[in-house]
């Protein structure tokens, strides 16, 4: 087995090849794509810059999403720009945002009640969000655990809220796991009288 440092160069030397000419490619797409905004070009097509921009983009996430799993072994997580991803895109970010420590007007964090209200998810629902299966189960419309988009933390405080505060109304955007897991506690607090 190479070692780490072998091992990257390798691979380096390897994908460099390949991606500086995507990334060119790309580079010069969105230079085309935005000179044709500002008037007439020799390519008179903005349809063909967009072509070129999408097709290089596809290339590019393609590539990374084949070679992810290295990078996450050398410590590094290539994540997309994207609206559904929360990290930010910081070439936008101005650097003195990570220098001055914020006031967080307007939000009380509330760090004390917090941790009781957990305390007492736990004592009053421990027993019933440890019964959520951890894996698909053969019943239909069950939620559990270990799925791709609603998984463990953030199912077990939403089952322990609607169990805790047994809410008349819940407004539900979305239509997937969260919606199952909402209905099995409403089903619950439903068997409770409430």
């Amino acid at each position: 087995m190479l070692p780490a440092g072998s091992v990257v160069s390798l691979y380096l030397a390897l994908v460099v090849p390949l991606v500086l000419p995507l990334a060119m490619a790309l580079r010069t797409a969105i230079k085309i794509e935005k000179r044709l905004r500002r008037g007439p070009m020799i390519i008179k097509s903005p349809s063909l810059a967009v072509a070129l921009r999408y097709t290089a983009m596809n290339m590019i996430y393609a590539f990374c999403k084949k070679t992810f799993r290295f990078w996450q072994l050398m410590g590094l997580h290539v994540v997309p720009n994207h609206y559904y991803i929360p990290i930010p895109d910081t070439r936008y970010l101005h650097n003195e945002i990570w220098e001055r420590k914020s006031s967080l007007p307007g939000i009380d964090i509330n760090e004390l009640q917090q941790l009781e209200l957990l305390s007492k998810f736990t004592q009053r629902h421990k027993d019933e969000y440890e019964q959520i299966p951890k894996s698909e189960i053969n019943i239909p419309h069950q939620y559990y655990i270990n799925n791709k988009s609603f998984s463990s933390v953030d199912g077990e405080i939403l089952y322990c809220m609607i169990r805790y505060f047994k809410p008349k109304r819940i407004i539900e955007i979305g239509s997937g796991n969260s919606t199952l897991l909402s209905a099995q506690a409403i089903l619950k607090n439903q068997v409770e009288g409430h």
